[in-house]
C-alpha cells in the first residue's frame, strides 16, 4: 500500500521535505507500532537536519497517526515549518500543529471531535463513548499548545466541526502567515477545493467565503430540429387552350350548337323584319345591301335612306333653278331654299321612322 507520507532530502543540504498526501491510513499499522518505528527510522536516518518543511493536503484519516506524527516532529530538534496547500483537515490538522504554518491562500484547517465505529452492548458503547472523550482531551492539548486558547473554547469549535480559512486560521491562532493562492474548481456536481471534493449545496460556509464556488456552466440548448419541407410539386403544364369551331361544337355539344344556331337565326329575322319596315321605294340598292351585303341594323338603314332623300331634294332645287333662269320670260326671283343641313335632324327622323317601324310589328 503506498505511504500517504515521504520522506527525501531537500535541495538544501542540512534540510529535509516531508509530504502528507491524501488519506492517513490507519492500514499501515499506526495502530499499534509498527508504523510509528518505520516513520522514526525514516526520519533519524537523515542526520545533521536543521530544518523539516512539511507540506500537507489531506483530510485527515487515523487520529492515532496524526498524534504520533505531530509527537515526532515536535521532539526533533529541526526546526519545522510545515505549508498548508490544501486541506489540513482532522488528523492532518494534528501534523500542521507540530511547527510554523503556512497557510496557502485558500488554503483550510479542519478540526472536529474523533469518531468511531463500535457494535455492542450498552455498557461497550459507554465504554467507546468514554474512551472518545480522553481521545478528544489529547486533540485538544494539541490544539491549545500552538494557539494557546481554552480548552472549553476548542471543544466548542470541535462540536461544530469548524472549517478555517487560511486568514481565520492565522486570526484563530492554527497558523502563522497566508502566502499563495487556491481557488475552487468546478468538476461536474463537485467542486474542488485544495485537492478535496464538496458535493454542491454541501459546501462548508468558510469554503465558500473563501473564494466564489465557480458556478454551473450552462447547458448549450438544444437547437430546435428543422421541420422538413415537402418536396415541391410542379405543376402540369397548361395547355393551350383549344379554339371552338362549329365541328368541334357539332361533335362535343351537339345540343348547345343548335340551341345557338336557334337564337342566330332568330335574331336574323327579327333584324330582316326591322330593314322591310323602314324601307322606302327608290332606294332599293341600300335595302338589298342592307339585307345581304355588310349586315346592318333598321336603324341604320332609316339613316342612309334620310341622307340619300335629303340629297335628291337638294338635286332637284339646283335642276329647277337652272331651268328658270334659260326661261324666255324672266321669272320673279326665287326665294333660296334652306335645306337642313343639321345632322342631328336626319338622325332624329331616322329614328322616328325606326321607331315607328318596330311599334307596327
Amino acid at each position: 500500500m503506498t505511504k500517504f507520507w515521504a520522506l527525501a532530502p531537500s535541495a538544501e543540504a542540512d534540510e529535509l521535505d516531508l509530504t502528507v498526501y491524501g488519506y492517513i491510513a490507519e492500514d499501515e499499522g499506526w495502530s499499534g507500532d509498527v508504523g510509528a518505528k518505520e516513520f522514526r527510522a525514516a526520519l533519524d536516518a537523515h542526520k545533521g537536519i536543521k530544518r523539516i518543511n512539511v507540506r500537507i493536503n489531506s483530510g485527515g484519516g487515523a487520529a492515532f497517526a496524526g498524534i504520533a506524527i505531530h509527537a515526532m516532529l515536535r521532539s526533533h530538534p529541526a526546526e519545522v515549518v510545515v505549508t498548508v496547500e490544501g486541506l489540513a483537515g482532522s488528523a492532518a490538522s494534528l501534523i500542521a500543529m507540530a511547527g510554523h504554518v503556512t497557510m496557502a491562500h485558500g488554503a483550510m484547517i479542519m478540526i472536529h471531535n474523533p469518531s468511531s465505529i463500535v457494535m455492542g452492548e450498552a455498557t461497550e458503547l459507554r465504554k467507546t463513548a468514554d474512551f472518545l472523550d480522553r481521545v478528544r482531551d489529547g486533540i485538544v492539548s494539541i490544539y491549545r499548545a500552538k494557539t494557546g486558547k481554552t480548552a472549553e473554547a476548542l471543544r466548542t469549535l470541535l462540536d461544530a466541526e469548524t472549517w478555517l480559512t487560511a486568514e481565520e486560521a492565522v486570526e484563530q491562532g492554527f497558523a502563522d502567515v497566508v502566502v499563495g493562492e487556491v481557488v475552487p474548481e468546478a468538476r461536474g456536481d463537485l467542486v474542488i477545493f485544495a485537492a478535496v471534493g464538496f458535493p454542491r449545496g454541501r459546501v462548508p460556509a468558510s469554503v465558500q467565503a473563501a473564494a466564489p464556488i465557480p458556478p454551473i456552466p450552462p447547458i448549450p440548448p438544444i437547437p430546435p430540429t428543422p421541420t422538413p419541407k415537402p418536396p415541391a410539386v410542379e405543376a402540369p403544364p397548361q395547355e393551350a387552350p383549344v379554339p371552338q369551331t362549329r365541328e368541334t361544337l357539332a361533335a362535343e355539344a351537339p345540343a348547345l350548337l343548335a340551341s345557338l344556331l336557334d337564337e342566330g337565326r332568330a335574331e336574323e329575322r327579327t333584324r330582316l323584319q326591322a330593314i322591310d319596315e323602314v324601307a322606302v321605294p327608290g332606294h332599293e340598292a341600300l335595302i338589298l345591301s342592307a339585307r345581304y351585303g355588310a349586315p346592318i341594323t333598321a336603324e341604320a338603314l332609316a339613316f342612309a335612306i334620310m341622307k340619300a332623300e335629303k340629297a335628291g331634294r337638294a338635286r332637284h332645287l339646283a335642276d329647277s333653278v337652272a331651268d328658270a333662269a334659260d326661261a324666255a320670260v324672266p321669272a320673279a326671283p326665287l326665294a333660296p331654299f334652306t335645306s337642313p343641313s343639321d345632322e342631328e335632324e336626319i338622325k332624329q327622323n331616322a329614328a322616328e321612322i325606326a321607331a315607328g317601324a318596330r311599334r307596327t310589328r
